[in-house]
This record gives C-alpha cells, sequence and structure tokens, in this order.
C-alpha cells in the first residue's frame, strides 16, 4: 500500500512538472493534471490540499535536486583546476537541473505574487545559495582563473545569481518556445559575466564561444550529473 502511495504522488509530481513546464504554470488546473492521468481531482487531493501545495512540494524537490548536485561536482573534484571548459561545463549543468523545473523561473512573478510559501521558500533558497556561489567564485580566485577585487567578487555572484534566475524567462521571451539548447546559452551568458576578469587567453575563448556557440563542443562528453540526477527522479 505504501508503495502504491509512492508511486501514486510520484506520477502527480512528474504530470504536474510536465504540464507547467509545456503549457505554463497559470494554465494548468489540478483537473488538467487528473485528464492527464486519467484520475479524479479527489485522487489528487488526497495527497494534495490544492494546486499550490504541488508548486511548493516541486520547489522543494528542486532545490535538493541543486544541492545534490553542487555537493556531487564538489565531491568529485574537491580542489577544481578551473578554466574556460570547466566553468561552462558547471554552469551548464546547473542550467540543465532548472531546465527541467523551468516553469519555476518562466513564471516566477506570477508564483511569488499570488504564492506566500513560494515567496518564502524563494527567500529562503536565496539564504542558501549566495553562499554556495561565494565559495566557488572563491575557488575560482584562488587558483587564479578570475582575478578581482573583494568588492568586485560580490558583483560577479549577485549578477551570475541574476542570470541564473531569470534567463529562461528573458530567454522564453526572445525565442518564443523554449528548447533545450537554451541551456547552453545561459550558461555562455552567465559565463560572459566573469569574462573581464579572465586572463587575455581565456577572454579571447569566451569571446570565440559566445559568438561562434560553439559551446556544446568544450562540454565534457559524457552524461550530465543533472541528468543523472532527473533520471533518477523519473523513476
Amino acid at each position: 500500500m505504501k508503495k502504491n502511495k509512492e508511486k501514486n504522488y510520484e506520477r502527480i509530481i512528474q504530470a504536474s512538472i510536465t504540464l507547467f513546464n509545456q503549457y505554463g504554470e497559470p494554465y494548468v488546473s489540478t483537473n488538467h493534471i487528473g485528464d492527464y492521468l486519467s484520475i479524479s481531482p479527489g485522487n489528487i487531493y488526497y495527497y494534495f490540499r490544492n494546486k499550490e501545495e504541488i508548486i511548493a512540494h516541486i520547489f522543494k524537490r528542486y532545490e535538493n535536486d541543486l544541492i545534490e548536485l553542487i555537493e556531487l561536482m564538489a565531491e568529485k573534484s574537491p580542489e577544481i583546476q578551473w578554466s574556460v571548459q570547466v566553468a561552462l561545463n558547471y554552469l551548464n549543468q546547473i542550467f540543465r537541473v532548472i531546465w527541467h523545473y523551468r516553469f519555476l523561473f518562466t513564471d516566477i512573478s506570477y508564483l511569488i505574487n499570488k504564492n506566500e510559501r513560494i515567496k518564502a521558500l524563494q527567500l529562503n533558497y536565496a539564504g542558501k545559495i549566495k553562499p554556495i556561489l561565494h565559495h566557488y567564485i572563491d575557488s575560482c580566485m584562488r587558483s587564479g582563473f578570475i582575478q578581482c577585487s573583494k568588492v568586485e567578487q560580490n558583483f560577479i555572484q549577485d549578477n551570475l545569481w541574476l542570470v541564473v534566475r531569470y534567463w529562461y524567462g528573458y530567454d522564453k521571451m526572445i525565442h518564443g518556445e523554449l528548447q533545450e539548447d537554451s541551456c547552453l546559452r545561459g550558461s555562455l551568458q552567465a559565463l560572459s559575466l566573469v569574462k573581464p576578469y579572465l586572463k587575455k587567453v581565456d577572454q579571447k575563448i569566451v569571446e570565440q564561444l559566445y559568438f561562434t556557440g560553439e559551446g556544446s563542443e568544450l562540454l565534457l562528453q559524457q552524461q550530465p550529473v543533472a541528468d543523472v540526477i532527473a533520471s533518477h527522479r523519473g523513476k
């Protein structure tokens, strides 16, 4: 019985993510989710009081997935040898996690304005992410990959957070329907923020990647950790 409950809970979560990403959260009701799964809304309310509670559970899952990714990457390489390739790969993995939950970012203003619980979760999450960003930028500075002052480090940290958080909403506005290549575009846009603080040779590499769109060839040829986490969640 417990396994069936867990399976049904997971089906509702995964269906909601799929529909929210495809159509936008404001345009999907619990009736739509029920129709998609061929179950009654009553079955959904057995697990969740309303749609807002579903979204809150999804947000917590996103937060856990991103933290898990960062911990796995840190475990894999405790003392990172930073380069343009490594930085782009790290950024791309982060954008791939967000891609799986992109409605949380394309509909972010709407969600925060109408849902106090999501607003509180977002604020709490921001408090967790900023120290992590600070840690990685500090690592880049210690390795000599980034050369900047402590004040500039804070600028980079905040600007990276802004690009990561709002990228998919911006890219959707520019390109219409989002495609998965938005992950790489977002990664390159985030990487461009640190370009002025890189060595000349690395600056030229970033410029070439940004203007030619060849970043995919520089990414590591392996299944991204972000995809491993997402596929595990889908089981």
